[in-house]
This record gives C-alpha cells, structure tokens and sequence, in this order.
C-alpha cells in the first residue's frame, strides 16, 4: 500500500469528534471528492493514541487502494469520518505523485 504523510487534528468531542481518542492502526473513511472510502491510519510511533484536539503527523493508506489510487490524495486534503460524522480533519505533507 501506499502511505501519504498527513498531518492532522483529531477533532474534539464539543466540536463534534469521537468520545475517546483514536489510536495508531485506526481505519476510518476519507472523503475523496464526492466518495468516501476506508482508510488506515498510521503513527511513526507504534501504539501511539491520538489525543482529542491536537495535531499529528501520520502515514494514511487506501484499504482499496487499487480502485481509487487515482483520486488520493485529495486535493483539498484530509478529511476523516466515522460514518457521517467528521473526526478529523488536516492536509496532506507529503505527496508521492
């Protein structure tokens, strides 16, 4: 797979993000324009937890990277949901195209 360096903020529960802080290998989805697909989200520090409201830099791979590789990353960088819900949102750092 390939990995793209995002730095991103994991939103607070007050400004509608998760009730408990996500951790290094949490795969939400990414919104890629008009579509929303699976992704993983990686620390450079195993295990790392990613606290509410600060920022981090962190490796995000396509689980279905081969169906929409031509569309990642976005342009308008990171957003990432639990359903319709945004948790965390960034820009890209590093772009391998």
């Amino acid at each position: 797979m390939t990995a793209v360096r995002a730095r991103v903020t994991f939103l607070r529960t007050d400004e509608g993000g998760r009730f408990t802080p996500a951790a290094d290998g949490y795969r939400p989805q990414i919104r890629l324009g008009s579509l929303f697909t699976s992704c993983i989200v990686r620390s450079p520090v195993p295990g790392e937890t990613f606290d509410l409201g600060l920022s981090y830099d962190v490796d995000i791979e396509l689980v279905f990277e081969a169906l929409h590789a031509d569309r990642f990353p976005p342009k308008d960088g990171v957003q990432l949901y639990e359903g319709s819900k945004l948790v965390a949102r960034g820009r890209f750092i590093d772009d391998p195209r």
